[in-house]
Protein backbone atom coordinates (compact mmCIF):
# COMPACT_ATOMS: atom_id res chain seq x y z
CA UNK A 1 0.00 0.00 0.00
CA UNK A 2 2.79 2.59 0.47
CA UNK A 3 4.40 2.05 -3.09
CA UNK A 4 0.86 3.05 -4.30
CA UNK A 5 0.83 6.21 -2.51
CA UNK A 6 4.43 7.31 -3.27
CA UNK A 7 3.37 6.64 -7.13
CA UNK A 8 0.66 8.84 -7.06
CA UNK A 9 2.15 11.16 -5.05
CA UNK A 10 4.60 11.37 -7.76
CA UNK A 11 2.24 11.31 -10.65
CA UNK A 12 0.43 14.21 -9.30
CA UNK A 13 3.94 16.05 -9.07
CA UNK A 14 4.88 15.27 -12.25
CA UNK A 15 0.76 16.79 -13.72
CA UNK A 16 0.83 19.96 -11.42
CA UNK A 17 4.83 20.88 -12.77
CA UNK A 18 3.42 20.17 -16.90
CA UNK A 19 0.54 22.24 -15.77
CA UNK A 20 2.50 25.10 -14.30
CA UNK A 21 4.95 25.36 -17.19
CA UNK A 22 2.98 27.82 -19.06
CA UNK A 23 1.78 29.74 -16.30
CA UNK A 24 4.74 32.73 -16.27
CA UNK A 25 4.44 33.31 -20.32
CA UNK A 26 2.93 36.04 -21.96
CA UNK A 27 0.25 36.26 -24.62
CA UNK A 28 1.92 36.49 -28.12
CA UNK A 29 1.11 39.44 -30.48
CA UNK A 30 1.80 40.46 -33.84
CA UNK A 31 3.23 43.34 -33.89
CA UNK A 32 2.00 45.97 -36.19
CA UNK A 33 3.80 49.19 -37.80
CA UNK A 34 1.47 52.49 -38.66
CA UNK A 35 2.26 55.39 -40.01
CA UNK A 36 1.15 58.70 -38.76
CA UNK A 37 0.96 62.48 -40.89
CA UNK A 38 1.62 64.96 -38.51
CA UNK A 39 0.91 68.64 -38.57
CA UNK A 40 -0.03 71.17 -36.84
CA UNK A 41 1.15 74.92 -35.88
CA UNK A 42 4.76 74.20 -36.00
CA UNK A 43 4.68 70.47 -34.49
CA UNK A 44 7.78 70.49 -36.66
CA UNK A 45 9.72 71.93 -33.86
CA UNK A 46 8.53 69.80 -30.87
CA UNK A 47 9.37 66.10 -32.15
CA UNK A 48 10.70 65.14 -29.17
CA UNK A 49 7.30 65.94 -27.45
CA UNK A 50 5.56 63.75 -30.40
CA UNK A 51 8.18 60.80 -29.64
CA UNK A 52 7.71 61.01 -25.76
CA UNK A 53 4.15 61.32 -26.25
CA UNK A 54 3.76 57.85 -28.10
CA UNK A 55 6.45 56.23 -26.46
CA UNK A 56 4.38 56.63 -23.14
CA UNK A 57 1.10 55.01 -24.69
CA UNK A 58 1.50 51.61 -23.53
CA UNK A 59 1.79 48.99 -26.24
CA UNK A 60 3.88 51.41 -28.28
CA UNK A 61 7.61 49.47 -29.04
CA UNK A 62 9.58 51.47 -31.33
CA UNK A 63 8.79 55.07 -33.01
CA UNK A 64 10.62 56.71 -35.89
CA UNK A 65 10.40 60.41 -36.49
CA UNK A 66 13.48 60.47 -39.25
CA UNK A 67 12.73 58.08 -42.10
CA UNK A 68 9.87 60.18 -43.26
CA UNK A 69 9.70 63.91 -42.92
CA UNK A 70 6.68 65.02 -41.40
CA UNK A 71 5.33 61.29 -40.27
CA UNK A 72 5.44 59.31 -37.58
CA UNK A 73 6.38 55.74 -37.79
CA UNK A 74 4.97 53.87 -35.14
CA UNK A 75 5.42 49.86 -34.24
CA UNK A 76 3.19 48.61 -31.58
CA UNK A 77 2.79 45.19 -29.84
CA UNK A 78 -0.55 44.47 -31.63
CA UNK A 79 -2.86 45.38 -28.83
CA UNK A 80 -3.71 49.50 -29.81
CA UNK A 81 -6.24 51.15 -31.62
CA UNK A 82 -5.61 53.56 -33.60
CA UNK A 83 -7.15 56.39 -32.05
CA UNK A 84 -4.84 55.52 -29.11
CA UNK A 85 -2.11 56.82 -30.99
CA UNK A 86 -3.41 59.16 -32.63
CA UNK A 87 -4.93 60.87 -29.22
CA UNK A 88 -1.73 60.89 -27.45
CA UNK A 89 -0.41 63.08 -30.60
CA UNK A 90 -3.49 65.34 -30.49
CA UNK A 91 -3.06 66.20 -27.07
CA UNK A 92 0.42 67.99 -27.33
CA UNK A 93 0.40 71.59 -27.76
CA UNK A 94 1.91 74.90 -25.90
CA UNK A 95 1.79 78.23 -26.35
CA UNK A 96 2.57 78.96 -30.06
CA UNK A 97 2.33 75.54 -30.94
CA UNK A 98 0.22 72.06 -31.18
CA UNK A 99 0.59 68.72 -32.91
CA UNK A 100 -2.19 66.77 -34.98
CA UNK A 101 -1.81 63.37 -36.36
CA UNK A 102 -3.40 61.35 -39.15
CA UNK A 103 -3.37 58.01 -39.76
CA UNK A 104 -2.29 56.92 -43.05
CA UNK A 105 -2.66 53.17 -43.20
Amino acid sequence: MHNRSYFALVILIGVAIFSMQGCGETTETNPTKMTLKLGGENCEFYLGAVEDALKKVKGVQAVDLRSQKGQALVTTDGTLNVGQVVSAVDGLSGDGWNCEAEILN
